[in-house]
Order: structure tokens, then sequence, then C-alpha cells
């Protein structure tokens, strides 16, 4: 037991150290793969153990700020588990008991021994929510460790089943050609990544029934914000013989994109840099794009990530509310420089990754009002109850 205690005292004092050197300006995921790589000492289990302190920490959001760094890493880890790993038992033992209870009932013991305890506070922002949102479920969904899915690529389904079996991967089939992994493994052995499958959210892959219906055998089609390409690669697979391009602003996010499509067997049509919210940019796009512009443009736009904050908790004590204007400014602009650009007739999908009217419903509108756009469907894509993200889609036509 001594042992034992010594590595929670570790795993304790490095997870407090990452919190406190931690501020919020890049994803929490690439922060601590970072200080990883600068600690190589720290081996699986010391990483494993230590990030999920620091994800326990985050995913209380500000509920209980006015207790000490190693506290909220206790509530954090008591409210995310239904079974001690032995950090409990190192220090807090009398938790144990209830630590496989109902989540309501752990809030309550929770704040029968912290009375400053806030749950409130997990999820603080006032701003009105996308469709029909539950606070309750929303919290709670805070305290699920997110599901791992997959989609499967068009022809490529037997071999992933084959390599699921072989490797005594156990998963649950959600549809057609999207499964979720059961167990935390290595799914290295099922095929080969982006050729025969690609690592997807399950809420992103229903993105997909956004999209319109093309009968043509020649289209052009624009994913206009591809970030690392797992839309462009979904709808490649949707409409294999359109001509298929792609850009984002960021050139490094560009290079991971081309190294994505070329494992998938995608030859794009062009892909190419350009910042879509600034004028200047205008000369490069259309000397980038086919004249007679696009049948279909993607627009997956940045936005305030809220649908992924089960997976990305750091928004829940970093993001400030106040950014939703100046998010919902970007995003009008960016689908406004787009529209020139489609056939008319043509068809544009708006989509955020956020549960924010601000940035869903509010655009629609403000599109609809501004632009020669007509709204053909709209949805909240809510994953809550699935271990999945929460994304809006707008699919809209341009008026001949």
């Amino acid at each position: 037991m001594a042992g034992m205690n010594a590595y929670f005292i570790s795993y304790q004092k490095s997870a407090s150290s990452i919190i406190s050197s931690f501020r919020g300006d890049e994803p929490f995921s690439v922060n601590i793969k970072k200080y990883f790589k600068q600690h190589p000492k720290h081996g699986s289990r010391d990483r494993k153990n230590i990030a999920d302190l620091c994800f326990g920490f985050l995913r209380i959001g500000k509920s209980a700020d006015s207790y000490t760094t190693e506290d909220q890493m206790l509530i954090g880890f008591f409210l995310t588990h239904q079974n001690d790993n032995g950090y409990l038992e190192f220090n807090k033992p009398d938790w144990i008991a209830q630590i496989s209870e109902g989540i309501h009932e752990k809030l309550n013991f929770i704040a029968s021994i912290f009375p400053a305890f806030n749950p409130s506070l997990i999820f603080p922002f006032t701003a009105e929510k996308s469709g029909e949102i539950n606070q309750d479920e929303l919290v709670q969904s805070f305290f699920t460790k997110p599901a791992f899915y997959i989609r499967i690529r068009p022809g490529r389904k037997g071999n992933v089943i084959a390599g699921l079996t072989k490797a005594q991967i156990t998963y649950d089939e959600i549809s057609e050609d999207c499964l979720r992994i059961i167990e935390n493994t290595n799914i290295e052995a099922i095929g080969t990544l982006n050729r025969d499958y690609v690592v997807q959210d399950m809420s992103s892959q229903k993105t997909a029934a956004s999209f319109p219906f093309l009968s043509k055998e020649k289209l052009q089609i624009w994913d206009a914000c591809a970030a690392s390409g797992g839309k462009a690669i979904m709808l490649y697979d949707h409409f294999p013989h359109a001509q298929l391009y792609v850009s984002d602003v960021r050139a490094s996010v560009l290079e991971i994109l081309k190294d994505r499509l070329k494992q998938a067997g995608i030859r794009a049509a062009n892909i190419f840099q350009a910042d879509l919210e600034d004028a200047y940019n205008d000369h490069i796009i259309k000397k980038s794009i086919p004249k007679q512009g696009f049948n279909l443009i993607l627009a997956d736009v940045p936005c305030s990530g809220s649908g992924t904050w089960g997976r990305n908790p750091e928004g829940l004590r970093f993001f400030n509310e106040r950014e939703l204007q100046v998010l919902h400014k970007k995003q009008l602009n960016i689908v406004k420089r787009l529209v020139p650009y489609l056939k008319p007739g043509g068809h544009l999908v708006y989509i955020t990754c956020s549960i924010f009217k601000v940035e869903n419903e509010k655009v629609v509108e403000d599109l609809l009002s501004c632009s020669a756009l007509e709204l053909v469907s709209q949805q909240l894509i809510s994953g809550l109850n699935e271990g999945a993200d929460s994304l809006f889609t707008a699919l809209f036509t341009l008026k001949p």
C-alpha cells in the first residue's frame, strides 16, 4: 500500500503542475501531450492516471473553485468514475461506498462535504441554447467519458469487421457504417486508417443527413473550412464522382489534410489556403476554384466548440461568453463571402459544433435576411445520451 500511495502522490503532484500552467489557449489534449513529450519518464500507466486526474478537474468547471486543486481533482474523479482505481482508497476511503451511486446522489454527497460546491457553475453560461438541450442532461454529460466512434468507408466493411473480430475488439453497430468501439483499445489492427475507416464522432457522421441529393455526374464541391479533413473524406464518399476542392486558413492544418487525403486514396481537384474573412483573399479564391462555381459548399465554421466540451472540457473553465458575438459576426461573414461562389440552385451546408443559438439559428436568421439563400432544413444533432458531440446543421439553396 505504501508503494501505491507513492504513485498516487506523484500522479497528483504532476496533475497539479499541469493544471496550474494551463492557460486555455490551446486544446488541453494538445497541451498534455506536449507535457508528456517533455517528461518521457512517465510510462503508459502514469500518463493514463495523470491525464484522468486533469480531465476530472476540468469536467467540474468552476463549481468548486473556492477549494484547492487537489480537492477539485478528488471531486472530479469521484463524479466521473463508477469504480475506484486506488485513488480514493489512498485519499478518501470513506467515499468508495458512494462512487457507484447515481449522479444526483453523488452531487448531493459532494455538497454535504463541500458546502461551497455549486453544480450550477459546471456549465454557467446563460446564452440561449439551440434545440431542446436539457440543462440537467447537459451537465450530467460532462461526467461521462466520451465514446469512441469510427466510420467505415464504402466497400471496406468486410475488412474492418474481420479486423475487429481478429483483434477481439468489442463494438456496437450504430448504423451500416458507424461503429462505437466499446473498449479503450488500440484499433490499428482493424485496418488501414483513413483508407478502411476514419475516426469520426457519431454526430459528425450524422451531419451527412443534411447533404442534398445531387443527381449530376459532374459536380463541383468545396469544403471551405476543412480543418484536418474528416468531412472532406465524407463528402467524397457521398459524391465520389465530384471534383472536390478543399481549403482552410491554416497552412499547418492543410499539411495534415493532404496526408489524410493521400491515405484515403482521394485526389482533390485543388487544396488551397484562404482566409474567408479577408476580402483581400478573393483573388486567391477566384484563381483556385472553377469559374462556373459550385453545386455544393460545406462551411464547418469556427465556433465556440461548446457541443464538444464533453470531449474537450477545458471550455467549461476557460470560455468567455462575451466571445459569442465575435464568433457570430465571424460565422456570418464567412458564409456571406461563400454565397457568390454557389451556382444558381446550388446548395450550402452550414455546420457548427456549438449548442448556442447565437451561433446557430441566429446565424441562419441573419443569412436569410441579407442574402439570396433559402433555408431547406436545420437541426441540432444532440449526442448527450450517446457520449457523442452535439452539432448544428443548416441546409440552404441559392435562389436561381
